[in-house]
């Protein structure tokens, strides 16, 4: 992204008091974007996202997080396809749908699979899916034939596609299938009943093992970058923030965590941390670091 601005975030960061140049002052919000600011064009070339999960929902979904209730844009009832998407968000970012009367919890979460996946629609080009190890079909889908063999492409071609039961009409060449099975130079991993998401957390617990470069001993909200030999990660510990519209942040400190980082790719020596510049030691393939709530670390380290 170019540019990161919060709802009435150019409202919010500034306010009506005037310094000597007659310039408006910022607010404490203004400050806290500052700041970030100052540190993004610090450290401007982090790289890629590394992101190997792509969530593809059908085109005309209407997802809304329902605040009065869920409704497909807001208006008609969920079918079995949109409780689907619900449930496989709810899976990804654990009670992030509903956030009204829950104290800023619910926008932020530790989540099990971290920021590593991205939302696309069935009609994502060849040249988009091809770069996602994984794909996940989701929703009320109704696939063309144009695009069942884009999915089987995908496949042949080394993706890794996950597949309800309900779309196996679609694909007469997997029909009965059940589990793991090699298609191409990919695979496909079928599951069900349908549209149910039940076994999804063991499927993508055991491709996180393939494709992660380390493993956490908890849930922690997470993300990597990487360019080259260079490797970014983000930890933020969500757990014991909450605010009110009005209040003061309140912190509950019994919530830090302590969190272990096992590598499953050769682990360096030595990390850094590009927040506060302190160091930290892995030893076995191993580091722990404490993470208070609402605190961000970002650790960055060379291949």
């Amino acid at each position: 992204a170019d540019e990161v601005v919060a709802e009435s975030g150019g409202v919010l960061a500034v306010l009506d008091e005037k310094d000597e140049d007659g310039l408006l002052k910022l607010s404490p919000y203004g400050e806290a974007c500052h700041r970030f600011n100052q540190f993004v064009q610090t450290n401007a070339d982090v790289g890629s996202p590394v992101v190997p999960l792509a969530l593809v929902i059908d085109r005309l979904h209407g997802m809304y997080p329902g605040f009065e209730g869920k409704k497909i844009f807001d208006r008609f009832p969920y079918e079995a396809g949109d409780e689907m998407i619900w449930n496989v968000v709810d899976l990804l970012i654990p009670e992030g749908w509903e956030v009204q009367g829950k104290r800023e919890k619910g926008y932020m979460v530790n989540a099990p699979f971290g920021d590593c996946f991205d939302v696309l629609v069935q009609t994502v080009g060849s040249d988009v899916l091809g770069r996602y190890p994984i794909a996940l079909l989701s929703g009320q889908l109704t696939l063309s034939a144009e695009e069942i063999e884009k999915l089987e492409n995908y496949v042949r071609e080394g993706g890794t596609l996950l597949v309800n039961t309900a779309y196996l009409s679609g694909f007469p060449q997997w029909k009965g299938f059940t589990g793991e099975h090699t298609f191409g130079d990919g695979r496909v991993i079928v599951y069900g009943d349908d549209y149910e998401v039940t076994a999804l957390r063991e499927i993508l617990t055991r491709l996180w093992d393939e494709w992660m470069p380390v493993q956490f001993s908890q849930a922690v909200e997470y993300g990597f970058n990487k360019k080259g030999n260079r490797v970014w990660m983000t930890l933020i510990n969500n757990n014991g923030v909450e605010k009110d519209f009005r209040t003061p942040t309140e912190i509950d400190p019994s919530k830090a965590i302590d969190l272990t980082v096992n590598f499953r790719i050769p682990a360096p020596s030595r990390l850094t941390n590009l927040l506060d510049n302190t160091t930290a030691t892995v030893v076995d393939g191993t580091f722990v670091t404490r993470i208070e709530p609402g605190q961000v670390q970002i650790w960055t380290w060379e291949l």
